[in-house]
């Protein structure tokens, strides 16, 4: 250890090791010390320096000398004659009482704290998704030429129907076609003749030929026969006639009817109520029947074309004309039997009946539809394949066209096909795409202000939901995060207590010691109360504690 700090009257440096050589020296001599151990003087040398290499000398000399009994030499003269050092207790350390306690050690295990309940909102209503309607302005159809037979080219036609026995189907005719043809032509409401037409008549020929109006002006005449007696005289007044219509008298008798609803009713009638096709084809009876009806300015032939008389009817008509006499335009619709060529006879001879008066031949189809095209003019059109919204635009235009026909009749306006459709179209802009449009903004902003209403309901629907179950969360978990905050709290109290009396116990173990060094150098300095001022080296507080005597020194 360092050797402690020199103090006034303390002994000099190395003198621990010159005492020890001097010892040394004595023994090799053979001095004995006094054993009184009174004060004496040291032996010589004392005071000489010691080396290791003079102390090994010696060493090396005594090897072989029998020392004897080892001797002590005692020096009692200051300062080794004062009280031995001071050994103060060591300071206790927060080691030495024990281990610190840590907050981990009082940490609650996660088993005995409570799972706090999960968190699960319920399923959200969907919000609706906006689709806007679909808002399809209308757009332009032309409308179909009116069927079966197309536009009525004529205001007084005379239709004349062959009802002979080549129409029969057992034969492969076409009787009941031609009935039905007829019978769409005199539709009161919708019929060609309701449309274009002022006046009218109809002709049924076989072997001989039937004028509708000869017959309905005979039930006429009978019925107001019957009626004229009792007419007007219940009331007291004068008799008047069964009917007001006044007819279109011929040079025969015969007249044309005019397109009244009940008048084409009971013409439709006539024609449909026909028994069967039966005996010969005597197209000339009903040529000359017709011929009565002066007014009429077209016939419309229906027919198989399969006359037992062609040449006699083309004769007649040849003559007329020779003579200058006028001759309506005959309108040709051919009904022939399945599987014929182009050649064939009957479609041959209505086709130069057609031309011989500058009129029209078309071969019946009951699935042939046509439409007027203003650079093409009518064309085929296909009605299967027909869009239902295009259809809808196509019915409305061929109404609108039929109006407008009706009203230029009754009016007596003559007015070209073309001329009319071109007012159906701007009739067909301002009236239905205009309002369509006004529509379709209508269901548009109602879808808006629907959607708008969904999805408010819907949004307040979900937060109320999750208000709801969030509420009864919180009220759930609240305990079981109350009573895990207790064991926390307990759990940070008692780690707060250890650790106060671990601290308690240090600052208690420091105390004592202070005391017990304080009492130590109190007694020290009692015993040097009565020493010289050359003796206050014995007590050195800072180093008493760790110095080491040898025992030669002392």
């Amino acid at each position: 250890p360092a050797s402690p700090p020199r103090t006034r009257g303390s002994p000099p440096a190395g003198s621990h090791r010159a005492s020890a050589a001097g010892n040394r020296r004595a023994s090799s001599a053979g001095r004995r010390p006094s054993s009184t151990g009174a004060a004496s003087a040291p032996p010589a040398g004392w005071d000489e320096p010691v080396s290791a290499m003079h102390v090994g000398a010696h060493w090396e000399e005594l090897t072989d000398v029998d020392a004897g009994l080892p001797k002590v030499w005692m020096n009692f003269e200051a300062p080794f004659a004062e009280l031995p050092p001071l050994f103060l207790p060591p300071e206790p350390t927060r080691e030495d009482i024990g281990p610190e306690p840590r907050p981990e050690d009082f940490q609650v295990p996660s088993d005995q704290l409570e799972e706090v309940p999960e968190l699960v909102l319920p399923e959200a209503r969907q919000l609706p998704t906006w689709a806007p309607p679909e808002a399809r302005l209308p757009m332009w159809v032309p409308p179909c030429e009116p069927r079966p037979v197309g536009f009525l080219r004529a205001t007084a036609p005379v239709l004349i129907v062959d009802v002979s026995g080549t129409m029969n189907p057992r034969i492969n005719g076409r009787f009941r076609e031609v009935k039905d043809v007829v019978c769409a032509l005199l539709e009161p409401d919708t019929g060609e003749l309701a449309t274009a037409a002022a006046a009218f008549d109809v002709i049924n020929f076989c072997t001989a030929a039937w004028s509708w109006s000869s017959t309905y002006q005979e039930r006429m005449d009978l019925l107001s026969s019957s009626q004229v007696f009792y007419a007007g005289r219940q009331n007291g007044q004068r008799p008047r006639p069964a009917s007001g219509r006044v007819p279109d008298k011929t040079r025969s008798g015969t007249c044309l009817m005019p397109t009244e609803p009940d008048l084409l009713d009971d013409a439709r009638n006539w024609v449909d109520k026909w028994p069967e096709a039966v005996g010969n084809t005597n197209m000339l009876s009903s040529f000359q029947a017709a011929d009565e009806h002066w007014q009429a300015d077209a016939w419309y032939i229906f027919s198989d074309g399969q006359a037992d008389d062609p040449s006699l009817c083309i004769d007649f008509l040849e003559a007329r004309l020779r003579h200058g006499r006028r001759v309506p335009v005959i309108h040709t619709v051919g009904f022939f039997p399945d599987n014929v060529n182009e050649n064939f006879s009957g479609r041959r001879y209505l086709q130069a009946l057609a031309s011989m008066t500058g009129g029209t031949f078309q071969e019946y189809d009951k699935h042939s539809a046509r439409i007027f095209s203003p650079t093409a003019g009518f064309v085929k059109y296909n009605l299967q394949a027909e869009p239902a919204f295009d259809r809808v635009e196509r019915g409305w235009a061929e109404e609108q066209l039929r109006a407008e026909r009706r009203k230029n009749m009754r009016l007596g306006i003559a007015e070209r096909l073309e001329v009319t459709l071109a007012r159906v179209q701007a009739m067909h802009a301002s009236l239905r795409v205009t309002a369509a449009a006004e529509e379709a903004d209508a269901a548009l902003a109602d879808a808006r202000a629907r959607y708008e209403g969904e999805l408010a309901d819907a949004r307040e629907w979900n937060a109320t939901c999750e208000a709801r179950t969030r509420e009864e969360w919180d009220s759930a978990s609240a305990g079981v995060r109350a009573r895990n905050q207790a064991r926390l709290d307990a759990a940070a109290a008692a780690y707060e207590g250890a650790h106060s009396a671990w601290e308690a116990a240090f600052a208690d173990a420091h105390a004592a010691w202070q005391a017990e060094v304080a009492d130590l150098e109190a007694g020290v300095g009692d015993e040097k109360g009565g020493k010289g001022e050359n003796e206050e080296w014995a007590c050195q507080p800072g180093w008493s504690s760790r110095c080491t005597w040898s025992l030669a020194g002392h």
